[in-house]
């Protein structure tokens, strides 16, 4: 579907309270970011006080992943210093 795109990326809205399962308190989310075609995708999910990412990289089209990963990260680090 998304064939020849290079970043696909998503917002997931979550509940802002906690939630529970069967009376017990749901942590975290864990999220899958679905490529579709693209080599990288990125979905931030937010959760209560919480955001979190999901990532999802084609390695054959990101060769480096791990370094495309550590950079991300420190631009999360950057942004979240602001």
């Amino acid at each position: 579907m998304l064939k020849g795109v290079d970043v696909s990326t998503t917002n997931v809205i979550c509940s802002k309270k906690r939630l529970k399962f069967s009376d017990i308190d749901i942590e975290r989310y864990f999220t899958f970011a679905e490529t579709c075609g693209a080599a990288f995708a990125v979905a931030l999910y937010s959760y209560a006080e919480n955001a979190n990412f999901g990532i999802t990289i084609d390695t054959s089209a990101v060769p480096d992943a791990d370094n495309l990963i550590s950079l991300f990260e420190k631009s999360l680090e950057e942004i979240s210093q602001v």
